[in-house]
């Protein structure tokens, strides 16, 4: 009969560890590095608050603030403001959320209601608590979009 030799069990462990450590480094498993870089108003951003962000497809990042919409396309700023006036893309200067949906129109809440628009298109749609006739808005106020 041959001799057998028995390792403690924290051998044991330390053995699957080195594996595992030595599993991982063999495969190249490592952690990527990432740059960030702040945006503010120096930058070309209106404000430098920003209640809520979302990116259409096509790349274009959209931010809504508290004194309207800014569109950044990865090198320059645009801002959309309501102008009190036709032909205004947004309902309200101050967003409280914001939904792009599979139209790539930007729906945007308020406290005056919530609207959508296209920004290719260049025009508006909005819906305030009295819009909808017997389905009115629950409240004038969009704080979310479900």
């Amino acid at each position: 009969m041959k001799p057998t030799i028995k390792f403690p069990v924290f051998f044991k462990r330390q053995a699957c560890l080195l594996a595992l450590l030595l599993f991982v480094d063999l495969f190249g498993v490592y952690s990527q590095n990432y740059r960030f870089k702040n945006f503010n108003s120096e930058d070309g951003l209106y404000v430098n608050t920003i209640n809520c962000v979302a990116q259409d497809g096509d790349g274009i990042v959209w931010m809504g603030t508290f004194n309207g919409l800014s569109r950044f396309n990865g090198y320059s700023f645009e801002t959309i403001r309501n102008r009190r006036k036709a032909g205004d893309l947004i309902l309200e200067n101050e967003i409280n959320c914001m939904l792009i949906d599979q139209k790539n129109r930007i729906w945007t809440g308020s406290e005056e209601g919530c609207g959508y628009f296209s920004y290719l298109e260049g025009k508006g749609v909005f819906f305030k608590n009295d819009s909808f006739g017997e389905s009115k808005l629950p409240s004038k106020n969009v704080r979310a979009f479900g």
